[in-house]
């Protein structure tokens, strides 16, 4: 029989469950985790014991520190912070909620949903925003350019496709992240595997950028890019090798077909 407990907010970063372990519960904190190996993560999770101060209740807190308290890992899985891309992506999220009630003719909720969601965009122009380079910065503790502060833009539409701060940052990845073959490594001094070689994603993500600013060209060519790559089976892989221009590394990888066939459409549109 599972054990069950509570523990309070801010001992552990999020909640841990499982049939043949320990069921933990975390009080007030919304995302839960879940393991066939529950005790495994268990005691992985006391090994990451987060600082007295995040045990700090919410709702005492103002808007700016809010966001200070809950870091979490970039979409690439390798750095601790407040990231421009999961901030975005949660002001998506907050937006789809708003045109949800309004299809369905609700207007309880709305003004507060459109009030967190200006927060967190009033936020990331605040913080996120190099004074110096005039670019955005991928989060807040360092000034690496990454392929991923596209997210802010597309899919998430949170800033503007034409405005100065995006069309200085893609002039800066332009300068840093693309390679001599055509394609887009995934942020500056990436080490993963030599670093390299451009990713599928990283460069779909730029064709999608410039179809949403209407460089059609642009996208087409970074789209044949990558469709050049495909295996003789028509798998993509995680990144192409700049000197053979064949797939590298993990091969029919489904983050690359996915962002494949949403390119592919928007520019079919």
């Amino acid at each position: 029989m599972c054990q069950k407990a509570t523990i309070p907010l801010g001992t552990f970063p999020f909640g841990v469950s499982g049939t043949n372990g320990v069921s933990v519960t975390f009080e007030n904190f919304p995302l839960g985790f879940s393991s066939r190996s529950s005790k495994a993560s268990y005691e992985w999770n006391m090994q990451r014991n987060i600082p007295n101060e995040k045990s700090i209740p919410v709702e005492n807190l103002n808007s700016e520190e809010r966001f200070k308290t809950h870091e979490s890992y970039d979409l690439w899985e390798m750095n601790e912070g407040i990231h421009l891309y999961s901030l975005s992506a949660i002001y998506a999220a907050y937006k789809a909620m708003i045109e949800i009630k309004k299809e369905l003719d609700i207007d309880e909720g709305i003004e507060e949903l459109e009030d967190k969601a200006k927060k967190i965009k009033s936020y990331c122009i605040n913080n996120f925003y190099d004074k110096n380079t005039k670019t955005l910065k991928r989060n807040n503790k360092d000034n690496i350019t990454d392929i991923s502060i596209l997210g802010s833009v597309v899919p998430f539409n949170m800033l503007d496709a034409n405005d100065s701060k995006i069309k200085n940052t893609i002039e800066k990845i332009d300068l840093t992240l693309r390679t001599y073959t055509g394609g887009y490594i995934r942020f500056e001094n990436d080490n993963y595997l030599g670093g390299n070689n451009p990713w599928v994603i990283s460069t779909l993500w730029m064709a999608l950028y410039n179809i949403e600013t209407k460089k059609i060209e642009e996208a087409r060519k970074q789209i044949e890019f990558v469709t050049k790559t495909a295996t003789n089976n028509g798998f993509l892989a995680e990144q192409v090798d700049n000197e053979t221009m064949q797939a590298k590394w993990v091969i029919g990888l489904g983050w690359s077909h996915a962002m494949y066939i949403i390119a592919l459409t928007k520019l079919c549109e």
